[in-house]
């Protein structure tokens, strides 16, 4: 995707006017409390002219916002993840935190807000696989309005395929639509198939709540050894996609908020997708 530029008679907007804008659509109560979601490098009164933006905050991402001149990376992924007690060039993480800081690049992520935030990482996933029906109701019935802890939002989407099919059938189906090499699964192929519970990145922990509100599968990104030996023992059906591959569309949809909220207030800002992204992790054929 080329460089999506939105002008008219216009100013450039602060880092914080971004993060707003951003945050009313994933707020940060949506967030699980070990989460480091918002702006976590930079200057909020920084101002932004070009915005870079990736799935993960990378070196290779952080270069490429360098390399086009970005004020600020918008990712997924949150860095650092947990707190940390020193920032030295000694780790992966601080030397990414220091090259930011040296090219003066803010960084804003949006990541267990955004994977919950309705239009957001899961429902993404939903329209990818055209499921029908979606239940966006999952968790003890509260809406987002209370964000209270015992009633957040559940990161599953449930929905129903457009007629039952295999197991088999449908791992067919979801390679072609994610254009993976391959994917892990747990399950009788035979098995047939009619609601599937949908979670991006790692969610294979969730298959209890999956089977509880009726999927006969769970697709996701990462799935564990015993929540698939759990589950298989269930009768549950299990899709391991690809923590990268069930995410990486997020940023698209990153890109299209920001489109439009500059549209709408008069921003003069220029919008670039790290297109030389990809998976660290290779399937060994």
């Amino acid at each position: 995707m080329g460089p999506i530029k939105v002008s008219m008679e216009t100013q450039n907007p602060l880092v914080s006017d971004i993060l707003k804008a951003l945050l009313g659509w994933a707020p940060l109560e949506l967030a699980e409390d070990w989460d480091n979601a918002g702006l976590t490098v930079g200057d909020p009164y920084q101002s932004v002219k070009k915005i870079a933006c990736a799935l993960d905050p990378s070196i290779a991402s952080i270069e490429f916002a360098h390399d086009i001149e970005a004020d600020l990376l918008l990712t997924h992924h949150p860095l650092p993840l947990r707190p940390m007690s020193s920032i030295t060039d000694s780790t992966p993480e601080g030397r990414r935190i220091l090259s930011l800081i040296s090219y003066n690049i803010s960084l804003i992520s949006l990541h267990t807000n955004l994977d919950r935030a309705i239009s957001g990482v899961t429902d993404g996933l939903v329209r990818i696989l055209g499921l029908n029906n979606i239940n966006y109701d999952n968790n003890n019935g509260e809406d987002h309005g209370g964000h209270s802890r015992d009633r957040m939002p559940s990161f599953l989407r449930v929905g129903e395929l457009p007629s039952p099919t295999t197991f088999n059938e449908l791992l067919l189906f979801i390679k072609s639509r994610l254009q993976l090499d391959g994917l892990t699964y747990a399950g009788r192929l035979t098995n047939r198939v009619k609601r599937v519970a949908v979670c991006g990145g790692s969610g294979g922990g969730l298959w209890h709540e999956a089977k509880k509100i009726g999927a006969d599968c769970l697709v996701t990104g990462e799935v564990r050894h015993h929540d698939a030996l759990d589950a298989l023992e269930a009768d549950m059906l299990m899709v391991g996609a690809g923590h990268f591959e069930t995410e990486r569309h997020i940023v698209y949809n990153m890109v299209d908020f920001l489109q439009k909220e500059a549209a709408n207030k008069g921003w003069d800002i220029s919008i670039l997708v790290f297109e030389g992204e990809h998976s660290p992790l290779t399937i060994f054929n």
